[in-house]
């Protein structure tokens, strides 16, 4: 199964091919991307140095947020009309499942809530705070965060090593489930978005 997997949620975008879990092209670039400008014409040079056509893809796997609104915008808005025009199924986690996935030991998954601001999960739980105000110090965090919040949590933190990458991730995933479980019957599949956009 050949399936196309975006990440926009997280501060470094991830575009890879999975092929019955094989790694066949992958593509990522850094902060503060420009989604709406970079992911199309990174997709098509991916798929073309892959030797594989869009028509080709089986199924689209894609992060649906939290994250930055433009950026999940982009990548889920991507995701729902290859789906729905190549016919193929489309599967989805949250920004917070696939970095559970991908980081490993951690007691505290962070993402940018924009600002200073964080989106923190414990165990079952999803609570925003101020990097400043955040003190909890007595546990591992995984973080996706901007430098600038990652100075405001000072040095009270044990950081946990990026374990995967998104593209082992997928490979994982395609390998061990064929993203079965991850399935969106229902479409378009809804951005799972930080804030209103009327005021992100």
């Amino acid at each position: 199964m050949l399936v196309l997997c975006i990440n926009t949620g997280t501060l470094e975008t991830n575009l890879c091919l999975v092929k019955d879990g094989e790694v066949i092209g992958e593509s990522s670039w850094g902060d503060f991307a420009k989604e709406a400008e970079m992911l199309i014409p990174s997709l098509n040079k991916m798929l073309a140095d892959a030797g594989v056509e869009l028509a080709d893809l089986e199924g689209i796997f894609v992060v649906s947020g939290p994250g930055s609104f433009s950026a999940i915008r982009v990548g889920v808005v991507t995701a729902n009309t290859f789906a729905q025009n190549l016919g193929i199924p489309l599967y989805a986690v949250t920004t917070f499942e696939i970095m559970s996935m991908m980081y490993e030991g951690y007691d505290y998954i962070t993402l940018n809530g924009g600002g200073t601001t964080l989106l923190v999960q414990a165990g079952e739980s999803i609570t925003s705070v101020k990097a400043e105000d955040f003190n909890e110090s007595d546990g591992k965090l995984a973080a996706d965060l901007t430098e600038r919040q990652l100075a405001l949590l000072g040095d009270n933190f044990s950081f946990v090593k990026k374990s995967l990458n998104f593209s082992e991730v997928c490979a994982k995933i395609s390998g061990e489930s064929r993203f079965e479980e991850y399935e969106i019957t229902d479409l378009p599949l809804l951005p799972y978005y930080v804030k209103k956009p009327s005021i992100s």
